[in-house]
Formats: structure tokens, C-alpha cells, sequence
């Protein structure tokens, strides 16, 4: 046995048994401890929650939402039959290119919601879907069929117990009262938050079409649920707010002047809305601004203001 050099850590004694044959040590290169054979095993194949959460962490940033999964040279489905019934000789030049371009081009899968039927209106069935809770389509759907039903019963009521010179000016048709109602309830004008110099100010805004349209659905459908008897029923209280709407009263038409009245009020903020964000291009928008601000006087905004 050599005598152990000083300084030298003490080596461990071995001790076997008479007759049993050393053991053999691997080298240390080639053994790992336990915390990192897993760790390894887990990068070698990473497992499912890993993998979801590194997606999670950047997949929403280049996925953008409410896509649609037909590109722009699918056409809309045609399910009037009005439309393929007309001859030849009396369509337009408008109407025989459209004719041609269905031919060459793809259409798209019609809705399960669309339908050929008279009585099917694509802005009733937006309403129902707004109206729907949980789910429960039918039960929108019926309670839309009873609210027309209401109206109809009420209008023509009216109607023979008005004298013969009043019946011509009554609207007996339910989905002309619908129409004119919704068109009476939306608003033009409306009101955006935005910050400056750490204020926050109301700046009026022109609506869009869809912006006019869903207020006029919300501000029904909240006023029918919220100010409703508790023993009245859905049909019964929608069909006096669209009545009252037709006539251009009740409080969803109050509702509209008062917007109208703080759009008004308002007015000197105006200047504001061209710092407003656009739709899913905002934080471009923030950068030019952001751009146009720290630019000197007679300096065009080039592009590499955005790099």
C-alpha cells in the first residue's frame, strides 16, 4: 500500500468479503445524477403541459382571431329562389356578371341558420342570436316568433277598431315594425375614452353601420330585461319597446338623445379622434403618433420612424 501524499484527501477504506471480486467503478463522465437524467430525459422529449405552455406563451401573438377560413374569392351562397328563376333577357349587366363569376369561382358553405323561407330575415336572426342565453337557441327563437305574433294581434286590433280614414296610415306587417324600430333606435353619433396628459376625455365619434346596429339590439334587449315586471313576459315587453320605438318613444329612444346630447356636449374634444386606435392596427397607429410627436417642425415622417 503507498503511503498517502500530505495534503491529499483520505481515501475511503474497501471492504468485501474474502473471495468477492472488486467493484467496478464507472467513470465519472458517464454517470449522471438523478435530477439531471431527468432533466435531460425532459428535454430529449418535452412533455404535453411543456409544450402547451410554451405555445401559450407565443401563439396568440401571431394569431390573430376572427378570421375566416374562406380567402376573399369565395362568393356568398344565393338561396333566393327569385334569383334563379329570372330569365336571361331581364337581368342587368351587373346581375350576368355575377352569373359568370359563380361559375369560375367557389362559393361558400351556407349557414346552418340560412333559409329560402319567406319569413326568414337575416336581421331578426342577428337579434335572436343576441337575445339567446346559454345556448338555447330554440327558446330565442320562439320567444322572437311570439313577439311578432304579439305585435301582429296588437296592430291589427288597432286596426278595426281605427275608423276608415286612420286604417291606411296603420303598419300592420311585424317585420316592417321591426325594421323601422331598430333603424329609429340607432344612434349616429357615439363616445370613445382616450387618454392624454394623464386625463381621460370622451371624444365623439362617428359610429359604423355594425356599431349602430348592435347598440339599437343591446339597448332592447337590456331595457326588456332589466325594467321588466316580474309576471310579464319577454314577448309581451319586447313587443311594446319595438312598438314604442316604431313611434320614435320609449326610453330606448330617450336613451339615444341622451348619447346624442353627451356627444354634444363633448364637441370641443373632437379634435382628439385622430389619436383614436383603428381596429387591429392600433399600435400602429400609437407609433405614428407616437412618431409625428417627437418630430421637429418641417420634417417629413419617413419610414424609418417605424424601424
Amino acid at each position: 500500500m503507498l503511503p498517502e501524499r500530505p495534503g491529499a484527501p483520505p481515501r475511503p477504506r474497501e471492504s468485501r468479503a474474502r473471495g468477492a471480486e472488486p467493484a467496478v467503478t464507472p467513470p465519472l463522465s458517464t454517470v449522471a445524477p438523478p435530477r439531471a437524467a431527468a432533466r435531460a430525459g425532459k428535454m430529449a422529449a418535452p412533455s404535453a403541459a411543456g409544450l402547451g405552455r410554451r405555445l401559450r406563451a407565443w401563439l396568440p401573438r401571431i394569431m390573430p382571431v376572427r378570421w375566416s377560413r374562406y380567402n376573399p374569392s369565395y362568393l356568398e351562397p344565393e338561396v333566393k329562389k327569385e334569383s334563379h328563376q329570372k330569365p336571361l333577357e331581364e337581368l342587368t349587366e351587373e346581375e350576368r356578371e355575377q352569373m359568370e363569376l359563380k361559375a369560375v369561382r367557389p362559393i361558400k358553405a351556407a349557414p346552418p341558420s340560412l333559409s329560402s323561407s319567406v319569413f326568414s330575415d337575416p336581421m331578426i336572426s342577428k337579434f335572436t342570436n343576441m337575445m339567446m342565453k346559454s345556448g338555447n337557441k330554440v327558446l330565442a327563437r320562439n320567444l322572437m316568433s311570439q313577439t311578432l305574433e304579439t305585435i301582429k294581434r296588437k296592430q291589427l286590433e288597432k286596426y278595426h277598431k281605427a275608423p276608415e280614414n286612420e286604417k291606411e296610415t296603420i303598419e300592420c306587417n311585424p317585420y316592417v315594425i321591426f325594421h323601422q324600430a331598430l333603424k329609429n333606435c340607432q344612434p349616429i353619433i357615439g363616445l370613445s375614452n382616450i387618454t392624454r396628459g394623464g386625463k381621460t376625455y370622451q371624444v365623439p365619434v362617428p359610429l359604423t353601420d355594425n356599431r349602430k346596429r348592435f347598440l339599437a339590439m343591446k339597448w332592447l334587449i337590456t331595457e326588456c330585461r332589466e325594467n321588466k315586471h316580474r309576471r310579464t313576459l319577454m314577448p309581451e315587453k319586447l313587443s311594446q319597446e319595438l312598438l314604442q320605438a316604431f313611434n320614435n318613444e320609449g326610453p330606448v329612444i330617450k336613451r339615444k338623445h341622451v348619447l346624442h346630447k353627451m356627444a354634444e356636449a363633448n364637441r370641443a374634444y373632437a379634435h382628439f379622434r385622430w389619436w383614436l386606435p383603428c381596429g387591429r392596427y392600433s399600435w400602429l397607429w400609437k407609433r405614428l403618433c407616437a412618431c409625428r410627436c417627437s418630430q421637429p417642425a418641417g420634417r417629413s415622417l419617413g419610414t424609418k420612424a417605424l424601424g
